[in-house]
């Protein structure tokens, strides 16, 4: 079966990234070098490498949270092409609201907001009928294994786990072209993680271009198509 989005690409090219420590006299300690990678649509990347190589950064590159050094990083999308490095902040919000789309394994708190609306807050921009929202929320709070009596409350006093699969919850609701998963089945029980895996799948079947990081063996190997290894530029004190 042909994906849906399969004409969705993410390009990355000569990305180099350096952090300057202010604190320590204003040192340079560069993080990633020459960094390439490609993914097509309905394809799931692995980035693979030691704790420390640069594995979260680049991702946060992708995104758009950091500014490369030197490089480019490019998706394209519907035969059109977003140049992320150079793109004007609103530009940024806007793909992030339809097309980029980031799952980590923490959940930024927000008062007073059921985990309900949560989920459902990131198709408020894409015109999706309130309705329409509220079930995709339900249904994936559903397969997450949230308890229905916690779906209207906020996920301030979840416990950890509750918070982490709200927070997944929330990142899958959007079908976005580009997928970024950083650690999100870290500290998971297997019937969590199985779920996970599933729509990790589901995303991937559907036409998304997936990056991820995956400690654990087993869900790397139930999802990655390849891996793209990232090598430590500096050696750990």
């Amino acid at each position: 079966m042909t994906p849906a989005n399969s004409g969705v690409a993410l390009r990355v090219e000569n990305l180099s990234k350096s952090f300057t420590l202010h604190a320590q006299g204003g040192i340079s300690l560069p993080v990633l070098s020459r960094i390439d990678m490609a993914v097509q649509g309905g394809e799931c990347v692995a980035l693979v490498g030691p704790s420390g190589a640069g594995k979260s950064t680049l991702l946060k590159c992708i995104y758009a949270n950091y500014l490369s050094d030197t490089g480019s990083i490019k998706m394209e999308l519907n035969g059109e092409t977003h140049d992320i490095l150079n793109a004007a902040p609103r530009d940024i919000i806007r793909l992030r609201k339809e097309s980029i789309g980031y799952v980590s394994q923490f959940l930024r708190v927000i008062p007073r907001i059921s985990a309900l609306e949560i989920v459902a807050g990131p198709l408020a921009p894409t015109d999706t009928p309130k309705d329409e929202a509220l079930d995709r929320a339900r249904t994936l709070l559903s397969r997450l294994n949230i308890p229905e009596h916690l779906w209207n409350l906020p996920p301030a006093t979840f416990s950890g786990g509750e918070q982490q699969r709200v927070n997944i919850a929330r990142g899958f609701a959007v079908h976005y072209p580009v997928l970024l998963l950083d650690e999100p089945t870290a500290a998971l029980d297997r019937n969590n993680r199985d779920v996970v895996i599933e729509l990790i799948r589901e995303a991937r079947d559907a036409g998304a271009a997936l990056v991820g990081i995956f400690h654990d063996e087993e869900v790397r190997d139930a999802v990655a198509d390849r891996l793209v290894t990232v090598q430590p530029l500096v050696e750990a004190a």
